[in-house]
């Protein structure tokens, strides 16, 4: 079976690669930005052609949220025309689509975890992307999982929540949290095996799935400053000159394009492939301490 991953330089895609599954019956190809830009659709068809697929999994995407304001051209190519692309493709070479969202496809306003079916209204230029990119899928008739995420995050990359908050509290650097914005953080590498575990056990299943799922790491929800005072607290307890500030998201020029509350429910893709999820604090402990320490 032929396995496409794009996006392999970014969050998601290095961790897809770091942990493959080593298997005869499996070739796997993975492309960077710099070797296959999906915005090109010969290009694509060249690599669909060449390669003939069973799975592509793309984790492609522009994903700077305050700068998609300005970048409206930029981000829509990538989270729109280019997700169109490659789900037309699999269409014509038969070839099933996995693929990731956002939970800033919602608007932050409910108050318990949102499923499947709940009303999405994005605040962002970035989560209506998404959320175009989602219907170009579903438009294409092709045969596709999508997974909403939150939080997500690679220790080993710069431009993630995770890494930010501990490399401030490293540098005793004073900085502000966010009170009001509540989610759960998502490991990107527990994600990638997830997602492996998934075509390894349901591989004859697959391929007639038409379904959008949520996904994020299980436990208690939890606040960007709460989680800040958490990392302070595990790992930084006796370092005085470094202060977290609390500040609320109105106070914030960007307030207005991010989802204050993005709990997401995970029932739906439990019950369907029953494959053990892990709580989020659990990750984060062996994912500080095995790579920051």
């Amino acid at each position: 079976m032929n396995i496409i991953v794009t996006g392999c330089n970014g969050q998601l895609g290095t961790s897809f690669y770091r942990n493959k599954l080593i298997q005869n019956i499996n070739t796997y190809f993975f492309y960077g930005k710099n070797d296959l830009d999906i915005r090109d659709y010969n290009k694509l068809e060249k690599i669909f052609q060449k390669i003939k697929p069973n799975i592509l999994i793309n984790t492609a995407a522009y994903t700077n949220v305050g700068q998609a304001e300005e970048e409206v051209y930029e981000c829509n190519e990538l989270n729109v025309n280019a997700t169109k692309y490659i789900s037309y493709l699999c269409v014509k070479y038969n070839c099933l689509m996995i693929h990731f969202s956002t939970d800033y496809v919602f608007d932050g306003k409910k108050k318990s975890p949102y499923n499947e079916f709940d009303k999405t209204y994005p605040l962002s230029v970035y989560g209506k992307s998404k959320l175009m990119g989602e219907k170009q899928i579903l438009n294409s008739n092709c045969s596709y999982i999508i997974l909403r995420i939150s939080w997500l995050y690679n220790i080993n990359k710069k431009n993630n929540l995770i890494n930010k908050i501990y490399m401030n509290l490293k540098n005793n650097n004073n900085f502000t949290a966010v009170t009001n914005q509540i989610s759960r953080p998502t490991c990107s590498d527990f994600l990638s095996i997830y997602i492996w575990k998934i075509i390894e056990k349901n591989i004859n299943k697959l391929f007639d799935t038409k379904a959008i799922f949520h996904y994020s790491n299980e436990g208690d929800e939890i606040s960007v400053y709460d989680l800040a005072m958490t990392i302070k607290s595990a790992y930084f307890e006796s370092t005085l000159n470094s202060s977290i500030s609390p500040i609320n998201s109105d106070d914030l020029a960007d307030s207005k394009i991010r989802p204050r509350y993005s709990i997401l429910d995970n029932s739906k893709l439990n019950k369907m492939y029953s494959i053990e999820n892990s709580d989020w604090k659990i990750l984060l402990k062996n994912n500080i301490n095995k790579y920051l320490l």
